[in-house]
């Protein structure tokens, strides 16, 4: 519907125009207000197909989410980044331990690095579980 009123207001500005090159006295409407016009609904048009891909993007990740029931999509994701931020805290600490420990094993002090290892694994499934 937009579509044919763009191109209607097109038509129309050019009717206009072509009427003021035949000395028409009375001109009812200016063609450039016309052409503005059909440029604005083409503006909003491109707007809306975006916005709409945003919402549908926005909608995807909010499902992935998982929000429970009441929940509001912002804070459903909001959630989840937090959870992630956690997660990757929990794996960041797990390699720099384990970094810790093969530091001791290639100094040759394996039972420090078993220590190490054993004591790493414990916290990572710590840091998972709270």
């Amino acid at each position: 519907m937009a579509d044919d009123l763009v191109a209607d207001l097109r038509a129309l500005a050019w009717i206009v125009d072509e009427s003021a090159d035949v000395n028409v006295t009375v001109t009812l409407v200016d063609g450039s207000l016309l052409v503005e016009a059909a440029d604005e609904i083409e503006r909003l048009q491109r707007w809306k197909a975006e916005a709409t891909e945003v919402l549908e993007r926005w909608d995807e990740v909010a499902s992935m989410c998982h929000p429970r029931l009441g929940e509001s999509k912002s804070e459903a994701v909001a959630c989840e980044i937090e959870r992630l931020r956690t997660e990757n805290a929990a794996e960041r600490a797990l390699a720099d331990q384990l970094a810790e420990a093969l530091k001791e094993w290639q100094a040759f002090d394996t039972l420090a690095a078993q220590k190490l290892v054993v004591s790493a694994i414990y916290a990572h499934k710590e840091a998972r579980r709270g």
